[in-house]
């Protein structure tokens, strides 16, 4: 049975960081050639893509990191 397209239009935001909670927000603020901007992502044990990936490829432009945890969302 094939996946619904909304859930295969949100597989590109969904990312994992290491020890975390599954559902847990991280939201990633960064300062760019057009100003401030943030990336949020949703936290899922299946996800290829890792925090230090996303710190990688965006190194001095990260100016903050949160952690929004389930619960609180």
């Amino acid at each position: 049975m094939p996946a619904p397209s909304y859930f295969l239009e949100l597989l590109p935001t969904f990312r994992v960081y290491p020890k975390g909670i599954p559902g847990d927000k991280i939201i990633v603020s960064l300062n760019g050639e057009n100003g401030y901007h943030e990336m949020e992502f949703t936290e899922v044990a299946w996800a290829k893509t890792t925090l230090e990936d996303i710190k990688n490829k965006h190194g001095k432009k990260i100016i903050d990191i949160q952690r929004i945890k389930k619960e609180m969302c």
